[in-house]
């Protein structure tokens, strides 16, 4: 396994850990579908996926010391737009 699946493995797997907590459900009215506030979050959380991605492709033609602290900051924007989905679906 390669260094850049490694880290999204690793990464998503803190996400999802972060995100099992069984005392919380979410709002009887959040729906996915009809939530304009829950697609945005989902839409932000995507692109905060993509740009983690990008940032970690750059391990491969760049020094570590430069992409480190890119990846470090694309990872807490993936965090912060996977509470702010949680919030959005009344789970927070």
């Amino acid at each position: 396994m390669n260094r850049r699946n490694f880290t999204l493995a690793a990464l998503s797997s803190a996400v999802v850990l972060a995100g099992c907590d069984t005392d919380q459900k979410p709002s009887r009215t959040a729906t996915v579908l009809n939530n304009g506030e829950v697609q945005r979050a989902l839409q932000n959380l995507s692109s905060a996926i993509a740009s983690l991605q990008g940032e970690t492709e750059r391990f491969e033609s760049e020094d570590w010391k430069d992409v480190v602290p890119e990846v470090q900051g694309a990872a807490e924007n993936v965090q912060s737009a996977f509470l702010a989905l949680r919030q959005s679906l009344g789970a927070a």
